[in-house]
């Protein structure tokens, strides 16, 4: 090749190169900035979506934001929290892994993760998420924590603790507030049925009432009440298991309350 030809080619190369170095290094740059348009973009639409009732187009910008930001915990917990109240508790399950990664000291989000894993039949993880949550307690959140602890309260009777089911009802709701889905796990307890209301016999109904209602008399120490309450359903319903065994519980437990 002759020597001029040679020459323009390295004199085209290092053209070249002066001019691809700098347009690649703006192409670079300019990444950043977009992405974060991007990024502002998308959690700004999602929280639109989300305060207008769009749940569906909520959770795709939440995830499209967290999928740009893993780090944003407030996505996560609104992806969560969404799936939740849209009752796609499976998909909501790693969002909220992924958020107490970010946060393990964040009960609500325990206690979300307990309930989903409920819905799901995850009984054993949902016990102790729960039980997280409880002991972490719920960030002043009233609604989230009556609905967690009265599910709490199904794990333990479903697992055979039958006591601490009852104290933690008792407590954390007290006479005010009992309802009848809180009556029906304290018959449960009452009466120790391992079971979820759910795998309950329809015709064992009246029978669980009953035995809520006297939960109920005994958590409120009217003595009178439950007693009367034992001897309907020992008259009612004579062939029950532990219905004698906790009437005379509860005249022991009367009686100590009398002499103090």
């Amino acid at each position: 090749m002759p020597i001029i030809g040679r020459y323009s080619l390295i004199q085209c190369a290092i053209f070249s190169a002066v001019i691809v170095l700098p347009l690649g290094s703006l192409f670079v740059a300019a990444q950043t900035p977009s992405n974060s348009v991007s990024f502002e973009t998308l959690s700004a639409n999602a929280a639109s979506a989300r305060e207008a009732g769009h749940t569906d187009e909520a959770v795709r910008k939440y995830r499209s934001a967290v999928e740009l930001r893993p780090a944003w915990d407030e996505g996560w917990w609104y992806l969560g929290t969404l799936l939740y109240d849209s009752d796609h508790f499976e998909e909501a399950i790693p969002a909220l892994h992924h958020l107490l990664g970010l946060d393990p000291k964040l009960g609500p989000a325990w206690a979300f993760l307990g309930l989903c894993e409920f819905e799901s039949g995850d009984y054993p993880n949902a016990l102790v998420h729960l039980q997280t949550a409880h002991r972490l307690g719920f960030a002043e959140d009233p609604e989230i924590e009556k609905v967690a602890l009265y599910h709490l309260g199904l794990l333990l009777n479903l697992h055979g603790e039958f006591e601490q089911a009852t104290n933690l009802l008792v407590s954390s709701f007290g006479p005010s507030q009992f309802t009848e889905q809180i009556k029906v796990v304290l018959g449960f307890s009452l009466l120790r049925v391992p079971l979820l209301p759910t795998q309950i016999d329809p015709s064992k109904d009246a029978l669980i009432h009953a035995a809520g209602e006297t939960a109920v008399s005994l958590a409120n120490h009217e003595t009178d009440a439950a007693s009367r309450d034992f001897e309907a359903m020992l008259r009612d319903y004579p062939g029950t298991p532990y219905l004698h065994y906790q009437y005379g519980l509860a005249l022991a437990s009367a009686s100590k309350f009398q002499s103090d």
